[in-house]
């Protein structure tokens, strides 16, 4: 485990909550079904950033096969809260999936490292906001969207 997360409140944080569709997955269970075959879209779109912000030093590809996010490394992983991240020199972000039966919560928090990692977020919303709708949508649903962390646990 490897607990990337600052010492202090995300600066920005979503939540996408929803009953669960399969109540008998795990939280690493129910994040990893969620990303099985991906929008093609969003494959284009990934491609796409990467080229964008290669200029910029912000991390592209990390190595492994399967999905970006499922080679992140892994912060919390119990049944019922599965956590990874990245950390970046302009951001730090976790994709937290929380299951608190019968309801998975899926939060996005993010820590800004520098200015670049606020445009970079202002930049990205819009597709960061399908793709957590269509991807949550897969575990869960009618979705939910909150703006805050409600659903990640303090820290011991």
């Amino acid at each position: 485990m490897n607990d990337l997360r600052p010492d202090r409140a995300p600066d920005w944080a979503d939540t996408v909550s929803g009953p669960m569709r399969d109540p008998s997955l795990s939280a690493k269970a129910t994040f990893l079904r969620a990303l099985e075959n991906p929008p093609l879209w969003l494959g284009a779109a990934m491609a796409v950033r990467n080229i964008a912000v290669a200029p910029f030093g912000l991390q592209r590809e990390l190595p492994g096969a399967g999905h970006f996010l499922e080679r992140m490394p892994v912060v919390i992983d119990t049944p019922e809260h599965y956590e990874t991240g990245l950390e970046d020199k302009h951001l730090t972000f976790t994709i937290a999936t929380r299951i608190v039966q019968p309801v998975v919560h899926v939060t996005t928090a993010i820590w800004f490292n520098s200015l670049l990692g606020r445009v970079y977020l202002t930049a990205v919303m819009p597709g960061h906001i399908l793709a957590t709708r269509q991807i949550a949508g897969r575990v869960a649903g009618p979705l939910t969207r909150s703006m805050g962390e409600p659903d990640i646990p303090a820290r011991p």
